[in-house]
């Protein structure tokens, strides 16, 4: 008799992890808002079996000069792979610094990793990224708040 869950998908190759970087020691904080998953999920550092829910992110404050990671992979077994998206608002103005957005499809040949907003106050980079197929991998989100 052959193991058929090796036949079955693995969407928790379709992962990435999000290293939201606040740049300047002087910088103000900065908060995760409006956070949703639309395929997939979010889980804990090195363990995809472990789901954290969305409210673990949520509210989340990254202070000048810290980071915190962000990590979502598909679901084991499916085929859909990890789709989400959230804000990063500057916590002193309350406004949007920038909107992230994220798709990893499974069995497709094309990953997306976009930031969009317009606030002149805030500059963002990022880095890394297989924007190619597979796994969108890991990526550093670093934001630096002007003078």
């Amino acid at each position: 008799m052959s193991d058929q869950s090796n036949l079955q998908p693995r969407a928790y190759a379709q992962w990435v992890s999000i290293n939201n970087f606040n740049y300047s020691t002087t910088a103000p904080p900065i908060v995760i808002k409006n956070v949703s998953v639309k395929w997939g999920k979010f889980y804990q550092e090195g363990n995809k079996d472990k789901e954290i829910p969305v409210s673990a992110i949520q509210n989340k404050v990254i202070y000048g000069g810290e980071s915190f990671k962000i990590y979502a992979c598909g679901r084991e077994n499916a085929s859909s792979g990890t789709e989400s998206s959230y804000e990063l608002f500057d916590k002193n103005s309350d406004k949007i610094i920038r909107r992230v957005y994220l798709d990893c499809p499974w069995g497709s040949k094309k990953n997306t990793f976009t930031t969009s907003g317009d606030n002149s106050n805030w500059i963002s980079q990022q880095d890394g990224g297989n924007y190619d197929s597979g796994a969108l991998g890991d990526i550093k989100l670093t934001l630096v708040k002007l003078s």
